[in-house]
């Protein structure tokens, strides 16, 4: 596994991450299928979001989700 030691050069996707700790668990939490289609209208086909404590980077995109999943030791860690 490599690391990648200039984080700063990485772009990531765009995101609101919500509040500290809570993110946007409640607004997931009403309704899932809203969240994530607002979510995507405005970020995109990959976005980040926090629920609960954890960061998320989510991909919605057959081609995205096939290079993350055959490339998962290159470039993820």
């Amino acid at each position: 596994m490599t690391e990648i030691s200039d984080q700063k050069s990485l772009q990531l996707p765009p995101d609101n991450l919500g509040l500290p700790y809570f993110g946007e668990t409640s607004a997931r939490s009403r309704d899932f299928r809203k969240f994530y289609q607002e979510r995507h209208q405005k970020y995109g086909k990959i976005f980040k979001t926090r629920l609960s404590e954890t960061n998320y980077i989510i991909i919605n995109d057959s081609e995205a989700n096939k290079f993350s999943l055959s490339n998962e030791n290159n470039y993820f860690i």
